[in-house]
């Protein structure tokens, strides 16, 4: 398990953080019966009283699921196996009473070898009753924004999940009643789920993993979300490939974005190929700041929009970056900053080239960013995007919240 990493600056009034849970498919061992799967849920403390209980497995190697059993304290329950979530899953049809649960789930495959599970939760006495609300208007705006801004560079929707978003709510509405925050909440302060993002995910009984993003002091929703966009570290989590869950919660002026980890495998690029309308200018917000390792930091607003290519595999791992370059559309070479796993400890799977400068508005840019394989091959990825008018906004001091 890769422990969650935070990214905290305040930039004006603007807190921008992000948190990231990376939990790694297992598999069988055997051979002739190889599957995969994820932590069951829920697991632990649970916020909420009718929660939905899923395991995740699904087969390889032309196996199929023939039945599916689970029990509750003993008492077998009717479940189902969905294709879809490749997960068993059991909706509680009622309430739970306060109390610590038993679960047991076994799952046969059609050439008659079987895997099993038990694990505990505990419903705690302040867990709200009945089904976790819907999303509301602002959440579902959130989701529109974000899967709009997917959207420009070529990704499907992300699917808005009432567990992310009771997350997210509960965190936002922490950190506008203790404004230390950031990631981690103290047990004992007013408005406490849990420690780290995973723990406050896991209470609203969702599985998996998971990213957080966090701003804070905007002036709109959409703005939060942007900016968050911008900023490259953050940017991670929107690029994601397939269609993972995705939460949002806004209390006041900190809005919390949670989004699952997906299971895809794509290099995906942005600003997109092809992409139009680029901002010319990035106003900085990060802490760590990417310019950092560069001796730069602090130089936001006088530096171009970052340029990042990610790789998504299902399992993680590092890459490697052979040579990057950005030029203009007439071959002319632009500086840039780059920032790679090998120099940048908080990258594992992306390269990110900040032009030195600001761009030229209405002008295409040309990408190319080679990669080197274990075996020393290389994979070479090439690009353009247009940028829009000047984006230059008046720059702010930092001040720290």
């Amino acid at each position: 398990m890769t422990p969650y990493a935070s990214f905290r600056d305040v930039f004006g009034s603007l807190l921008l953080a992000l948190s990231v849970l990376l939990l790694p498919l297992a598999a069988s061992a055997a051979a002739t019966a190889t599957y995969h799967f994820h932590d069951p849920s829920p697991i632990g403390t649970l916020h909420v009283r009718q929660p939905v209980i899923t395991w995740k497995v699904w087969p390889g190697n032309g196996l199929r699921i023939a039945r599916v059993w689970l029990a509750v304290n003993g008492k077998a329950v009717p479940v189902a196996y969905s294709q879809e979530q490749r997960a068993v899953v059991y909706r509680c049809p009622k309430p739970l009473p306060v109390g610590s649960y038993a679960v047991t789930c076994r799952i046969e495959f059609d050439n008659s070898q079987s895997v099993e599970r038990d694990w505990r939760f505990t419903v705690a006495g302040t867990a709200s009753g009945g089904l976790l609300p819907a999303p509301d208007s602002q959440q579902k705006a959130a989701w529109e924004i974000a899967n709009a801004l997917r959207q420009r560079i070529g990704l499907p929707p992300l699917r808005l999940d009432e567990r992310l978003c009771a997350a997210a709510t509960a965190h936002a509405a922490y950190l506008e009643r203790n404004p230390w925050g950031g990631h981690e909440q103290r047990r004992g302060d007013p408005g406490f789920v849990g420690e780290h993002p995973a723990e406050r995910t896991a209470a609203f009984g969702y599985p998996g993993a998971c990213f957080e993003n966090v701003a804070q002091g905007n002036p709109s929703l959409s703005s939060s979300l942007q900016t968050l966009f911008d900023a490259p570290y953050h940017r991670i989590a929107f690029l994601q490939p397939g269609s993972p869950e995705f939460g949002a919660g806004a209390v006041g002026r900190t809005v919390t974005l949670t989004f699952g980890q997906t299971e895809g495998e794509k290099i995906v690029r942005s600003p997109g190929d092809g992409q139009d309308d680029v901002p010319t200018v990035w106003q900085g917000g990060e802490l760590p700041d990417p310019l950092r390792i560069h001796g730069a930091s602090g130089t936001g607003g006088s530096v171009g929009y970052p340029i990042l290519l990610a790789r998504f595999t299902a399992r993680s791992s590092r890459i490697k970056l052979a040579t990057a370059t950005l030029t203009t559309d007439d071959g002319a070479i632009v500086p840039v900053y780059v920032n790679t796993p090998d120099n940048d400890d908080m990258l594992t799977n992306a390269v990110v080239l900040i032009p030195r400068r600001p761009l030229r508005p209405h002008t295409t840019y040309r990408v190319s960013v080679n990669l080197r394989a274990g075996n020393g091959a290389y994979t070479a990825h090439r690009w353009q995007f247009t940028t829009g008018p000047d984006s230059a906004r008046p720059h702010r001091s930092a001040r720290r919240r």
